[in-house]
């Protein structure tokens, strides 16, 4: 699998992605991301900074991608479901810069996984976090 078709384990579809590209995997200790924030400044009103919720979601989205290498591909009719979050957001972050997202297993199981992750905006880290993601068959296609 190439960098560029990891993206297509992701379920979220534009406008809603908040991951762009991989740029980096190293099995079983990491995978990096970017997001170019400024494409998406227009779907939130006139607010000067990226609002946390898209922090976390591209972090947790970065890690739904990496859970996916190091276990399964998701099936048909299952979905990634966000559990807890522990974040430090450390300042606010503008529009214009480039986002890099870095994820680290601290535990891996076959259908949940709690990863550390890193959010740096233009090489400055701006967010540390902890998320535990899970994997459950979608109710309504079920």
């Amino acid at each position: 699998m190439t960098l560029d078709s990891i993206l297509d384990l992701l379920p979220q579809k534009p406008p809603f992605r908040f991951v762009d590209k991989v740029i980096s995997y190293e099995p079983t200790q990491s995978l990096s991301s970017i997001f170019n924030a400024s494409l998406k400044k227009d779907m939130v009103s006139n607010s000067r900074f990226i609002p946390p919720s898209i922090l976390i979601e591209g972090l947790a989205q970065t890690a739904v991608l990496f859970t996916q290498l190091e276990t399964n591909p998701l099936q048909p009719g299952e979905v990634p479901l966000l559990g807890s979050v522990r974040s430090n957001i450390m300042q606010s972050v503008s529009w214009d810069g480039m986002i890099q997202f870095i994820v680290k297993p601290l535990r891996l199981m076959t259908k949940s996984a709690v990863i550390e992750g890193k959010v740096y905006s233009d090489n400055v880290l701006v967010a540390t976090m902890s998320i535990a993601i899970g994997i459950a068959k979608d109710q309504k296609n079920s």
